[in-house]
């Protein structure tokens, strides 16, 4: 298996962003919609093995001072490949190079374990200060 990383936005369409949220559980979301997400995100990275989108993040940030990453996924049938430890690691090097001094993530951990131990190997530490308001659909 030949992974295959980029950050160019032509790479990546609705359809097989849609189709991976799917596999994850993440939910389709409306295109029109889902094209503004893509398109205001500071920073998309996506895996492709071939034409399939098997792994998937993105950022949005101020503009220089912090950006926060979401919506990391990577397809069941590639986990435990090395994808989602190199999504980070590309994510890392943007935001170095682009200075920010804070990279924030927001993730729902409960949902496996594993996840929490991995986000501490990327060098992400728990956060006690959050909230959120209710009556969104979360």
């Amino acid at each position: 298996m030949k992974i295959k990383y980029t950050s160019d936005m032509k790479d990546f369409t609705v359809d097989g962003v849609n189709e991976l949220f799917e596999s994850v559980e993440f939910g389709v979301r409306e295109p029109l919609l889902l094209k503004k997400i893509l398109e205001k995100s500071g920073f998309l990275i996506g895996a492709y093995d071939g034409d399939r989108l098997v792994g998937f993040a993105r950022t949005f940030d101020d503009g220089g001072i912090w950006a926060i990453v979401c919506d990391l996924c990577i397809h069941p049938d590639y986990r435990k490949c090395g994808i989602a430890s190199e999504i980070m690691a590309q994510i890392k090097i943007w935001a170095t190079d682009d200075g920010f001094r804070t990279l924030r993530l927001f993730a729902d951990v409960s949902t496996d374990p594993g996840l929490f131990e991995f986000y501490k190997k990327c060098g992400f530490k728990k956060m006690d200060n959050a909230m959120r308001s209710k009556g969104f659909a979360w």
